[in-house]
């Protein structure tokens, strides 16, 4: 899979102007939100391309004139199996335990420092279990 990191669709055009058109991938996942022009560029580079993954958040943006032409073309865009955003600091398995440890009694101030988690952190784990 081919991975353009570019959001502003001028720079990307700029990108796939400069790419070899010797290395087509049919997998391509580009940050921006898909459109019209930007799927015909991509398919001067990429013509046997067969999957265009975005962003999920940009996916639901995109219009329903750009699937129609992604669908003529063979291609579908999908939204992409990259993570978007900061990634989380603290495991599941972290998470859990600060979880169970409050339900069980415990003091979050000593929650805390058993984990070696920020009291603040603390807090905002237990508000989103009571919501």
């Amino acid at each position: 899979m081919k991975v353009y990191r570019e959001r502003k669709p001028e720079k990307l055009f700029r990108i796939l102007a400069q790419e070899k058109k010797g290395q087509p991938h049919d997998e391509v996942y580009i940050s921006a939100r898909p459109t019209i022009p930007i799927l015909d560029r991509i398919l001067e580079v990429h013509p046997n391309l067969k999957k265009l993954y975005c962003p999920p958040s940009l996916y639901l943006q995109t219009g329903k004139h750009t699937f129609a032409r992604a669908r003529e073309l063979g291609v579908e865009i999908l939204g992409g199996p990259f993570q978007t955003g900061r990634p989380p600091k603290y495991s599941k398995e972290d998470i859990s335990r600060i979880i169970s440890k409050w339900k069980a009694g415990v003091p979050v101030k000593r929650i805390s420092e058993e984990l070696g988690i920020p009291l603040r952190t603390v807090y905002f784990y237990i508000q989103e279990e009571r919501a």
